[in-house]
């Protein structure tokens, strides 16, 4: 696991060290401060019910309709009216689709991006772009924003070859859902519930059992220990200690 997040990091240019790591999933609570430890990073944090994050995900995320129409050509002399023609053909498509979700038109929200790519390339760059480009028809600004993104991601840019646009998108997303965020208790902390031998800390005595519904807003539990919940156990080695915030987030670090 520690080996695929190395390689990720290096494939988008990110120096992984000293990072928090975020522990999800119904066994990722299980793994993470030794893969944390792998990683050198700084903190790992266990969210509430981590092992239904990406279903909790599903349900609070506003619904959005993202479309691609493909339009090659050179970016400089782009045909603008075949771009717009494109992007309005898009925006109908998205309307007449979220008004199907309940999602009226003025509650839409728009982003307007593009594939490009240097002109005798294989692979594209998607941007986004800060403003509406049907507006200004500003190929400069295209430019710009592709020579951006493209730098950050090789280091690199060959300036003086063309750019040419590979597709057009457009991303409609509906109103942000109101929901309330999740909520520690306060009061005393709690205490353990029972204590367990693990092997792989013998020297280091009994683990104690926690059950973290009952885990109060700033309580530290200091590793080893197992925090339990009904669909996943957060792990804290020996070594490691744990810190609850306000919302339920356990935070752990290492000891130095």
């Amino acid at each position: 696991m520690a080996g695929a997040a190395r390689a990720h990091a290096a494939d988008r240019g990110v120096d992984h060290r000293g990072l928090p790591l975020l522990a999800f999933g119904g066994a990722g609570p299980v793994h993470a401060c030794a893969v944390g430890e792998l990683l050198q990073s700084t903190a790992v944090i266990f969210p509430p019910q981590a092992s239904v994050l990406s279903a909790f995900g599903t349900l609070v995320t506003p619904v959005r309709l993202d479309l691609v129409r493909s339009a090659l050509g050179q970016l400089d002399g782009l045909d603008w009216a075949v771009a717009e023609q494109l992007l309005d053909d898009m925006t109908s498509e998205a309307l007449e689709a979220l008004s199907e979700t309940g999602t009226a038109p003025e509650h839409v929200r728009w982003r307007i991006g593009a594939d490009l790519r240097y002109t005798g390339q294989q692979n594209e760059v998607t941007v986004t772009f800060e403003s509406d480009p049907r507006e200004t028809r500003d190929g400069e600004m295209i430019r710009g924003v592709f020579e951006g993104a493209y730098l950050s991601q090789y280091g690199v840019n060959p300036s003086h070859v063309p750019v040419e646009i590979v597709s057009w998108r457009l991303t409609a997303q509906g109103p942000e859902n109101a929901i309330d965020g999740a909520r520690a208790p306060n009061g005393l902390p709690a205490a353990p519930k029972s204590e367990r031998l693990i092997p792989l800390w013998l020297t280091a005595g009994p683990a104690k059992i926690y059950d973290r519904s009952v885990l109060t807003a700033g309580q530290e539990i200091a590793g080893p220990a197992l925090i339990e919940e009904r669909e996943t156990t957060v792990v804290l080695p020996h070594g490691w200690s744990g810190v609850v915030d306000e919302f339920g987030c356990i935070t752990a670090t290492r000891e130095v």
